[in-house]
Formats: C-alpha cells, sequence, structure tokens
C-alpha cells in the first residue's frame, strides 16, 4: 500500500514536471520585436516593418482596436499579413525572404 507521504511525493514530482513541460513551449515562442531586432530595422523593408507591427482600427481577426495584429512570430499568417492596410502580397514575399534567411538566428 503506498502511503500519503510517498503519493504526495509523487504528486509535486509530476506537477513540477507539467510547470517544466509548459516553460519549455512557451519558451519557443518569439516576439515579434525580438525577433524584428534581430534582424535589424534598417535591413528590413518599411513596408514589412509596419505590418508587424501595426496596431488594429477596428474589431476584425478577433484583435480588439488598439492592440497589434502580431505579438509573437507564430502569429503571422499570409491572410491576416496582407489584409493590413498598404501591405501586399509583395511585402509577404519579402517577410517569408527575411524568415528563410535568418532561420538560424
Amino acid at each position: 500500500m503506498i502511503k500519503r507521504d510517498e503519493y504526495l511525493e509523487a504528486l509535486r514530482i509530476v506537477e513540477e514536471y507539467h510547470d517544466n513541460i509548459k516553460f519549455k513551449s512557451s519558451d519557443k515562442r518569439v516576439l515579434v520585436d525580438d525577433w524584428i531586432d534581430a534582424v535589424g530595422s534598417g535591413r528590413m523593408p518599411a513596408r514589412v516593418y509596419r505590418a508587424l507591427t501595426a496596431r488594429k482600427n477596428d474589431d476584425l481577426h478577433g484583435i480588439k482596436p488598439g492592440d497589434r495584429y502580431f505579438t509573437y512570430m507564430d502569429e503571422v499568417t499570409k491572410d491576416k499579413f496582407i489584409s493590413i492596410r498598404n501591405v501586399g502580397v509583395r511585402a509577404w514575399n519579402n517577410f517569408e525572404y527575411l524568415l528563410r534567411k535568418t532561420s538560424k538566428i
């Protein structure tokens, strides 16, 4: 039979393990601002920079007005990116090129 102390110790270990998994999975997300700093805003086309730092004016895509379109890099999708005013497919292609070029960062 398992004693109460053994059970509580095992439960503590399992909870600690789950906390480590959550930390590691969230640790992989890259903030848009960190990526821009790593690439260098001077090397980035203006429309790409504006798209990544754009703030919302309306409630499109479930984002509150004033919030940014993108906080993390994994949130950037082609549909959202090119739906931003004055940003088109050419800017998206430039963004994809920068992603490929900086994938080692």
